[in-house]
């Protein structure tokens, strides 16, 4: 579960215009979610995909794929993953807003991030051996601009301009800064990196494997060492568009989502709590500090916005699906 409109949030930090009915200032209730007992608040303001179609506001592009992810938007045109059900046959395709395409080239659609000024798709694909490939590709017309291959099985956590924050599992790969321009590759931490905003200099790391006791360290990019925050028992799951939040996690969360999240201030107070009798899918940041949660409950998905204690739901109520086989 990572983040995957960033930049396109950006946008909306400002926008967030709905009034919600807030808890006691001193209060931090964890707020058990269940969509279908919320009241309807306003739709989603920033890009999203409902199914298979891409929706800006009152924009509607429908894309011809089975799974469709939308990575972030370069200009007026929207970078979305299309797959198969399960995965197979990745491309990553330019969008414009009138329905015209440009295949930009194969991909992982879960291993594959939009630098946050929009020009540059970094992918990476990992072989049976363990070596990882990165590559990076005009999001305009696709052409490569960078290669690179990592000795480890590691993901791309970021890029921006010439920039790609790569992260590894072990203290040999650690994190390391690509510029795709130099093709030189520096070493930021020996701790592993799995969360970062390149543009708000913002790391999430584990000190060693969260399995064997390691713990989650926040700290900025270009100075590693100085902590901000640390936690064993939480991870980060995304930053806020401003970078004054961030919602975490249970530490070792995996499968379909977690079931309980927090939103924290940059120092770690805890301003939001929520939990449900389900799972969480995707989260994301709609303002400074509102999260987007991706809220599957006991019968019923939707998405919802929270604002500290207050919930709203900001889509309509779907059929959970089937857990996957």
């Amino acid at each position: 579960m990572r983040p995957l409109f960033r930049a396109l949030a950006v946008a909306a930090a400002g926008a967030l215009a709905a009034t919600l009915v807030a808890a006691p200032a001193s209060a931090v209730p964890t707020q058990t979610l269940n969509p279908p007992t919320l009241p309807r608040g306003a739709d989603v303001r920033i890009p999203h995909v409902e199914k298979n179609v891409v929706v800006d506001g009152a924009l509607r592009i429908a894309v011809k794929a089975v799974n469709v992810r939308l990575i972030g938007k370069s200009g007026t045109a929207y970078i979305v993953g299309t797959s198969g059900r399960d995965g197979s046959g990745g491309r990553v395709i330019r969008l414009e807003a009138n329905g015209t395409s440009t295949d930009l080239g194969p991909t992982s659609v879960y291993e594959t991030v939009l630098s946050g000024d929009g020009q540059t798709v970094v992918s990476s694909r990992t072989s049976p051996g363990g070596n990882t490939t990165v590559k990076a590709r005009s999001a305009t017309t696709g052409a490569v601009v960078g290669k690179q291959v990592f000795d480890d099985y590691l993901n791309v956590l970021d890029a921006e301009g010439t920039k790609v924050i790569v992260g590894g599992y072990n203290n040999k790969v650690g994190t390391q800064l690509w510029d795709t321009a130099s093709d030189t590759v520096t070493k930021v931490s020996r701790r592993f990196g799995y969360q970062a905003d390149l543009s708000l200099d913002l790391l999430a790391s584990y000190s060693k494997d969260p399995y064997d006791g390691g713990c989650t360290v926040l700290s900025s990019v270009t100075q590693p060492g100085k902590r901000l925050w640390e936690s064993c028992n939480s991870g980060i799951a995304a930053f806020s568009t401003d970078g004054s939040h961030f919602a975490t996690d249970h530490i070792l969360t995996d499968g379909l989502g977690p079931t309980a999240v927090k939103v924290r201030t940059i120092t770690g107070k805890t301003i939001g709590s929520y939990e449900v009798h389900g799972w969480f899918e995707e989260l994301v940041f709609e303002s400074p500090s509102t999260l987007l949660l991706d809220t599957h409950g006991p019968r019923k998905t939707a998405v919802v916005r929270c604002t500290a204690a207050s919930c709203e739901r900001a889509g309509d109520l779907t059929k959970n699906e089937p857990f996957p086989s």
